[in-house]
C-alpha cells in the first residue's frame, strides 16, 4: 500500500512537471501562443527616415465605436485601414470603469487616468462645480474663452485656429480631482510634452479640446471644428494645422446603430484619411463608453504601421496581447509618432503601440479553428477575417465582465444550496439511513463542485461561450460541463479509495490548466469569471490575485497529499514539495508567465515550511528567519532580473526595481497599502474573508472534535499552518490581494470539505477526546 502511495505521490509530481515543461517547450518552439516581446513588433507609421518636421499623427475620437458596429458593409473604411493597417480592442478605462468621452479625452491629455465633472461622466456629483455636457467644454459656450485667431494655416485650411481656454473654475477642479487619485495624474502632460519636442497639439472639435489642453487648461482649436458633431472630421479633411499631433471628435455612435450614424461616420474618416499629405498616421478609436451599454471595449485601428505588411495585430508593452491596447497608450503613441522624444522622468501609465503578427484563428489561435472566422468573414463580406481577432476578443473580454456577477451569483448559490441540503441530511439522518448516505453524497459533490469549479472557468474560455445567443448560459453550461469532467477524472480511477487522493487530483489539473495559461499569454484567463478581468484595466497579462489565489490553494492541497503519502520517506517527500513549490513559484513570478510579486514569497514561504516540516526540523526562529529571507531574495532575483532586461521588456516587476532606482519606490509601497486599505473600508463583504480566516486558524489551533478526520492525515496540519502564513503574505504583499486570500480560502474550505465527508472522518458525530497530534516540524 504504502508503495502504491508512493508512486501514486510521485505520479502526480511527474505530471504536473512534465506539463509545465511541455508547456515552455511549446512556447520556444512556437508552437503555442506567447506575450507579445519587443522584437516580435515593428513601431507605428511610415518610414523611419522620414524627418522628424515632416512626421503627424490625427488621432479621430468616436464615442460609442464598438466592433460590433463595424463590417464591411457598415464601415467599409475602417476595414480597409485595418487590412492595410492595423486592429485592436481598445480597453477603454479612465479613472471609472465606464469613461465618458471627456474622461477618456482628459486620460489622452494627461497620459494616466483621469475624469471630469461633465455630465454623465464618473464625477459629475460631487464636484464643486455643476456638470455640463460635453458639448459646453468646446470653443463655443461659456465655459471657455476664444483668443484672437492666429491666422490660417500654411496646408490651405478655410478655417482659422484660435487659442482657447477651459474655465478656469472648471480647469482647477480637475486638477484638484486628479491630485487626489493614487496615480496622481498631471493634466495637460500630452501638450506639454509636444511642447518640449518643438511641436503642438491641435483641437478640432469640442471635446477634442479637453485632451489638447495644456497644464494651464489652454489649447489651440479649430474654430469652424464645432457646428455638428461631423463638423470636426470635415474641417480636419480640408487641411491640417502646423501642428504635428491632431486630434479629432467625432459623433457619438449609439449601440446597434448602423443605419445613420455609422455610413457618415465611415464616409468622413474616408474623406480624412484621402486628403492627409505623405508621412501622418491615422488612429481611429472609440474614444467614450455609451452610458447605457457599459465598459464594453471599443474599436482601434491604425494605418500605415511602418515596415509590416498590413493587417497587424496591434498591442503595446503595458498588454503584452496580440490585438488589445489600453486607452493610456494612445499618450506616448501620439508622441512617437510625431517624432517626438519623451523623456524618462515623464509619467505616461501607457506604452506606445505597434503592430505584431496577424494571429490566426479569431481568438488568437488559441485552441479555436477558424470557424469563427469563416463564419464572421461570410457574414461581412471579404474584410471580415482582417478584424475577427480583433473583434472576437473585444467581444470575449466584454461579456466576461457583463456576465460575472450573475455567473458567480449561480455558481455560488447552487454549491450552497446543495451543501446546505447535504449537511442537513447528513446531521440528523440516523446512523445507517438512506439520508445520511445522500447527505453525505451531496456534500462531497458541492465540495466537488467547488473545488473544480474554479478551473472550470479557465477551460471553458476552450469553448467560444461569448458568440452565442445568451452568453451567459452558454458560460454557466460550459462551466459546468468542465466541473464534471474534471471531477470525473479526481473521482474516477482506484485513487479515489484514499481521502486526500480526489482533492490532490484537482490541485494538480487546477496546477496544470492555471500555469500553463500564463505561460501561453494568459488567453483563458482573460475570458474567464475569476481571471484577469482585462476590461477594467487592472491586468492583462501574467497571474492576477484571484488567479493566485487558486494556484495557491491547488498547490497546498497538493502538498497535503504529498506530505501524507511520502510520510516514511523523509527526503523524498522534501523533494516533492520542492519540486511542485519552487516551480510554481517560478511560473507564477517569471516575466514571460505569471508577472506577479506578491505570489512569489507567499508560495516560496509555504513550500520553505513544508520542506522544514517533511524532514524533521522543529519550526524554530532561526529555520523561520530562514525560510522568510529565502522568500524575500526569491522575489527580488525575478524582479532585477526582469529589470536588466531593459525597458523595452520590462512588465511592472522590472520597472519597481526602477523605481526604487529613481526614489519613487514609497510612492508605489503607500498606494498599495492604500488600496488593501481601501478595500476593507468600502467592501463590507471584504471583513467576510477575514471572518473565515479567523475562523481557519480557530479550527487549526484549537483541533475541535468534529474536525478530527482532517488530522488523522500527517500532511493536512503542517500544510494548514503554512496555508496560513501563505495568505497573509498574498494579501499584504499584493495591491488588492484581499481577492487572493479568499480564493485560496475557498479552495482549501472545500478540500477540507471532500476530506471531512469520507465515511472514515465522520465530521459531526462527537468522536470522543482530540487524538495527540503531529508536532509541526517533526515527523510522525
Amino acid at each position: 500500500m504504502r508503495s502504491r502511495r508512493t508512486v501514486g505521490a510521485w505520479a502526480l509530481v511527474v505530471s504536473v512537471l512534465a506539463a509545465w515543461l511541455l508547456a515552455t517547450v511549446a512556447v520556444w518552439a512556437g508552437l503555442a501562443p506567447s506575450v507579445a516581446e519587443p522584437e516580435e513588433t515593428v513601431a507605428l507609421g511610415t518610414s523611419a527616415d522620414l524627418p522628424t518636421e515632416d512626421r503627424q499623427v490625427v488621432l479621430v475620437g468616436i464615442p460609442g465605436l464598438t466592433w460590433d458596429l463595424v463590417s464591411s458593409d457598415t464601415a467599409p473604411e475602417l476595414v480597409r485601414l485595418a487590412r492595410e493597417g492595423g486592429s485592436a480592442a481598445l480597453v477603454l478605462r479612465g479613472t471609472h470603469e465606464v469613461t465618458c468621452e471627456a474622461d477618456a479625452w482628459l486620460t489622452v491629455g494627461a497620459g494616466q487616468r483621469a475624469a471630469t465633472d461633465v455630465e454623465r461622466c464618473g464625477d459629475a456629483e460631487g464636484v464643486g462645480v455643476e456638470g455640463v455636457g460635453v458639448e459646453g467644454v468646446g470653443v463655443e459656450g461659456g465655459d471657455v474663452e476664444v483668443g484672437d485667431a492666429q491666422g490660417t494655416p500654411e496646408t490651405g485650411a478655410q478655417t482659422a485656429i484660435a487659442e482657447t481656454q477651459i474655465e478656469e473654475q472648471r480647469w482647477r477642479s480637475w486638477q484638484e480631482a486628479a491630485a487626489g487619485r493614487a496615480l496622481g495624474p498631471q493634466l495637460g502632460t500630452l501638450a506639454g510634452l509636444a511642447e518640449q519636442g518643438g511641436t503642438c497639439v491641435t483641437a478640432y472639435g469640442p471635446p477634442a479640446v479637453i485632451g489638447a489642453a495644456d497644464a494651464d487648461g489652454r489649447a489651440e482649436v479649430v474654430l469652424d471644428a464645432g457646428k455638428d458633431p461631423l463638423s470636426a472630421l470635415e474641417v480636419a479633411a480640408t487641411g491640417l494645422s502646423d501642428c504635428r499631433i491632431h486630434l479629432v471628435s467625432g459623433p457619438l455612435v449609439h449601440p446597434g446603430d448602423r443605419s445613420d450614424v455609422m455610413p457618415e461616420v465611415n464616409a468622413a474618416v474616408a474623406r480624412l484619411a484621402e486628403s492627409l499629405p505623405d508621412g501622418t498616421t491615422l488612429l481611429v478609436a472609440g474614444l467614450g463608453h455609451d452610458s447605457a451599454s457599459g465598459p464594453d471595449a471599443q474599436v482601434l485601428v491604425a494605418a500605415p504601421v511602418g515596415e509590416h505588411p498590413g493587417a497587424a495585430a496591434l498591442t503595446s508593452g503595458s498588454t503584452r496581447q496580440a490585438s488589445l491596447v489600453q486607452l493610456t497608450d494612445l499618450t506616448p503613441t501620439l508622441l512617437s509618432l510625431a517624432g517626438v522624444e519623451v523623456p524618462s522622468s515623464a509619467r505616461l501609465a501607457g506604452e506606445p503601440v505597434v503592430a505584431g503578427p496577424a494571429v490566426r484563428g479569431p481568438f488568437g489561435g488559441l485552441f479555436m479553428g477558424e470557424q469563427g472566422a469563416g463564419e464572421q468573414k461570410a457574414s461581412d463580406g471579404a474584410g471580415g477575417e482582417v478584424i475577427a481577432p480583433a473583434r472576437d476578443l473585444a467581444d470575449g473580454i466584454s461579456w466576461v465582465k457583463r456576465v460575472a456577477p450573475f455567473v458567480l451569483g449561480v455558481l455560488v448559490a447552487a454549491a450552497l444550496a446543495l451543501l446546505a441540503v447535504g449537511a442537513a441530511l447528513f446531521r440528523w439522518g440516523g446512523p445507517r439511513s438512506r439520508a445520511r448516505r445522500t447527505g453525505r453524497v451531496l456534500i462531497l459533490g458541492a465540495a466537488s463542485f467547488a473545488l473544480a469549479g474554479p478551473v472550470a472557468t479557465w477551460l471553458a474560455g476552450l469553448l467560444p461561450w461569448w458568440r452565442a445567443g445568451q452568453p451567459a448560459v452558454a458560460l454557466l453550461a460550459g462551466i459546468a460541463l468542465w466541473t464534471l469532467v474534471v471531477a470525473a477524472v479526481a473521482w474516477a480511477g482506484p485513487w479515489r479509495a484514499h481521502p486526500l487522493a480526489p482533492p490532490a487530483v484537482i490541485g494538480a489539473i487546477t496546477l496544470v490548466v492555471v500555469y500553463v495559461d500564463v505561460l501561453w499569454s494568459a488567453r483563458l484567463g482573460m475570458v474567464s469569471v475569476l481571471g484577469l478581468q482585462p476590461i477594467t484595466a487592472g491586468r492583462f497579462y501574467g497571474q492576477g490575485n484571484v488567479g493566485l489565489g487558486i494556484a495557491l490553494g491547488a498547490t497546498l492541497v497538493l502538498m497535503a497529499a504529498l506530505l501524507t503519502w511520502l510520510r516514511e520517506r523523509p527526503r523524498q517527500a522534501a523533494g516533492a514539495v520542492a519540486a511542485i513549490g519552487v516551480g510554481a513559484a517560478v511560473l507564477n513570478g517569471a516575466p514571460t508567465a505569471g508577472a506577479d510579486f506578491g505570489g512569489v514569497p507567499a508560495l516560496v514561504v509555504a513550500t520553505g515550511l513544508l520542506i522544514l516540516h517533511a524532514l524533521g526540523i522543529r519550526w524554530a526562529w532561526r529555520p523561520l528567519l530562514a525560510v522568510a529571507v529565502v522568500g524575500g531574495l526569491a522575489a527580488a532575483a525575478l524582479m532585477v532580473l526582469d529589470w536588466l532586461r531593459g525597458p523595452e521588456r520590462r512588465t511592472h516587476l522590472g520597472g519597481f526595481v526602477q523605481s526604487v532606482l529613481d526614489g519613487d519606490a514609497g510612492g508605489i509601497i503607500a498606494r498599495k497599502l492604500s488600496q488593501n486599505v481601501g478595500i476593507l473600508l468600502g467592501y463590507p463583504i471584504a471583513w467576510l474573508v477575514i471572518l473565515l480566516l479567523v475562523l481557519v486558524i480557530l479550527v487549526v489551533v484549537g483541533r475541535p472534535s468534529w474536525s478530527a478526520g482532517l488530522w488523522q492525515h500527517s500532511g493536512t496540519r503542517p500544510v494548514a499552518l503554512a496555508g496560513v502564513a501563505a495568505m497573509v503574505l498574498a494579501w499584504l504583499l499584493n495591491d488588492s490581494g484581499l481577492p487572493a486570500m479568499g480564493a485560496c480560502l475557498a479552495v482549501l474550505i472545500a478540500a477540507g470539505l471532500i476530506v471531512l465527508a469520507r465515511p472514515e472522518a465522520s465530521p459531526f458525530r462527537a468522536v470522543g477526546p482530540r487524538p495527540p497530534g503531529t508536532v509541526v516540524g517533526r515527523r510522525s
